[in-house]
C-alpha cells in the first residue's frame, strides 16, 4: 500500500485490504490481536515492540458493534441471533473487544471517520507514499444495521453497550 513496508522486520498481518497472508501464517495472529498477544504469541518482543511507532484507528463504539452484529447475521444467516442474544455471546469475538484495549501509552489515535486522512497522515509519517487510498467495501445488509440500531437505541442493551465501550468513547 505504501512501498515502505520491510517484511524482513515489519509484522504484516491480514486486513482488508492486504492478502491473507504476508510474512505473518498462523492462524491465532491477526490485525485483531492486541500487542500484548502479539508478544505473548512470540511474534515480537516486548524490546522490539519499543522499537515501533504505535498508531491506531478507532472507530465510534456503537457503529463498531452495529457492524459487527450485521456482519455476524450476514455470514451465519441461518442463526437469526438478536442483538441482545450477540450481545451476551460477544465476549469471544474479537471484532467487539474494546478498541482502548489495543492502546499502549504512545499510541497515535485516529479517527475512522476521516479514514482517508487517518490512512494519508499514518503513511507520511512511516515515510511512504501513498498512491491511492483503499477502500474498505461494506457488504452489511441494511436491515440487520437496523435491527441492531433499534435494540440499542435508548434500552438496557444500549446502556450495557455505553458501559463497556466507555473507555473507547474517549479515544
Amino acid at each position: 500500500m505504501s512501498n515502505v513496508l520491510d517484511l524482513e522486520e515489519d509484522l504484516v498481518t491480514s486486513c482488508h485490504f492486504f492478502p491473507a497472508s504476508h510474512n505473518v501464517e498462523l492462524e491465532e495472529m491477526s490485525g485483531h490481536n492486541t500487542p500484548d498477544e502479539a508478544i505473548a504469541l512470540g511474534y515480537i518482543t516486548p524490546e522490539q515492540y519499543d522499537r515501533y511507532d504505535h498508531y491506531t484507528i478507532v472507530r465510534e463504539p456503537l457503529q463498531r458493534w452495529i457492524s459487527a452484529y450485521a456482519y455476524k447475521c450476514r455470514m451465519h444467516i441461518d442463526e437469526r441471533i438478536t442483538p441482545l442474544e450477540y450481545s451476551i455471546n460477544a465476549g469471544d469475538d474479537i471484532v467487539t473487544r474494546r478498541q482502548s484495549d489495543y492502546i499502549t501509552n504512545d499510541t497515535i489515535v485516529f479517527p475512522f471517520s476521516d479514514y482517508e486522512n487517518s490512512i494519508r497522515e499514518i503513511i507520511t509519517r512511516i515515510g511512504g507514499t501513498l498512491y491511492d487510498v483503499p477502500k474498505i467495501e461494506h457488504k452489511t445488509r441494511g436491515m440487520w444495521r437496523r435491527t441492531a440500531e433499534r435494540a440499542i437505541q435508548d434500552t438496557e442493551l444500549g446502556d450495557t453497550l455505553r458501559v463497556y465501550y466507555r473507555d473507547d468513547f474517549n479515544l
